[in-house]
């Protein structure tokens, strides 16, 4: 079994009595334990996963809910810091008649955005594994420098990188531009899962096929593009890894290519040019087909009454890594496996029951399923 750590933020969901802000009778909040990679990390321990989480949480009363609940998933906590300098973030939940979620965060600042760089240790890393982050870790200064501290000791030790973009807008400042780093982070990625709403965010009024082999211009293998109940796209990367590059596709000017990219986007200070990233793409000729660029199929979800969707997203790739973990598929081994269909689709279905699951139950860790959940 290999090693997952789930880098981010862990925090409570505070989650609401009422639907659609229903003003009748008084409103009350119920605690959760949730954060996307925390959901993760808890997925996949939930499974019988080797999981581990990598983060910071208050040394406080929903600090210690947090590690208590992270214990009872089973999920390792060696990596959890606490620090007395800020507070547990909160995040205050509501649902549609349809259970799809709304968010209102109280982070800033808060006990996850205080990991450093320095935090990470080498030892981390000596065990062969994946390394597992989304964008929220991005939303200010020092919490990307950490995290990009931390994809490069992953890296660096071959670990394979998978990154959920898992976009909240709402946690950006309104001066900081989230898709210039959320493309730094595709660059370094070996798995990529969006939902369709970010895919279309990503796209920036750019033609799909274009931002596909812009994505598949870099290390992506893989990539996932959930849509609720609707199936579930998958996009694998060419057979030949030489089938697509940089050089070889029509660039767009997606992120900035001067080797310092990653300090000016780190510190914030990037270019006018630069901060178009999408304006006034090259006219390289493009002579690679879709059909040679990568190859894509679909998967079909369960049918489910959809109770609540907050950790259907997390459960359904938490799934997926779990598969991965179990089958030791790693860095090497992940373009092959991914040219296999009936194992990459049998461990997509699988990771689509474990999503539909979590749907269907309110709570995140609480909604959360164990192997014998998982009926295939």
């Amino acid at each position: 079994m290999l090693k997952l750590i789930a880098f981010g933020e862990a925090l409570i969901d505070m989650l609401s009595n009422k639907i659609n802000n229903d003003t009748q009778g008084s409103e009350t909040f119920t605690k959760y334990p949730g954060g996307a990679p925390a959901n993760v990390a808890a997925a996949t321990a939930m499974l019988g996963g080797n999981s581990y989480f990598a983060g910071k949480i208050g040394a406080d009363m929903f600090g210690t809910f947090m590690r208590q609940s992270l214990k009872a998933a089973k999920v390792n906590d060696q990596y959890l810091i606490d620090t007395k300098l800020a507070k547990t973030a909160l995040a205050f939940v509501s649902l549609d008649d349809q259970g799809e979620r709304s968010f209102s965060f109280y982070r800033d600042p808060s006990a996850d955005m205080l990991f450093s760089a320095d935090d990470f240790s080498d030892s981390w890393f000596d065990d062969a594994g994946i390394f597992h982050f989304c964008s929220n870790t991005l939303t200010g200064d020092d919490i990307t420098a950490a995290t990009i501290a931390g994809i490069e000791k992953a890296q660096q030790a071959g670990f394979c990188i998978s990154f959920d973009v898992n976009l909240r807008e709402n946690l950006w400042p309104e001066d900081r531009q989230a898709l210039p780093l959320i493309w730094q982070c595709i660059r370094f990625s070996d798995i990529l899962k969006v939902s369709t709403e970010e895919m279309q965010y990503i796209c920036d009024g750019h033609e799909e096929q274009q931002i596909l082999k812009q994505i598949f211009a870099h290390k992506v293998q893989l990539l996932l593009i959930t849509d609720g109940a609707n199936s579930l796209r998958y996009i694998v990367r060419g057979k030949s890894g030489g089938l697509v590059s940089s050089s070889s596709v029509t660039q767009l000017n997606l992120v900035p290519s001067n080797s310092d990219v990653l300090t000016s986007v780190t510190r914030g200070s990037l270019s006018a040019a630069d901060s178009q990233h999408a304006q006034g793409s090259q006219s390289t000729e493009d002579s690679l087909s879709t059909a040679q660029a990568w190859t894509e199929g679909s998967i079909a979800p369960p049918k489910i009454k959809m109770l609540d969707s907050t950790a259907a997203g997390d459960a359904f790739i938490g799934g997926f890594l779990y598969q991965l973990c179990a089958q030791q598929i790693t860095r090497e081994k992940l373009a092959h496996f991914c040219q296999q269909q009936p194992a990459l689709e049998y461990a997509l279905t699988f990771a689509s029951h474990c999503g539909a699951h979590a749907a269907s139950i309110q709570g995140a860790f609480t909604s959360l399923p164990s192997l014998e959940d998982i009926k295939i």
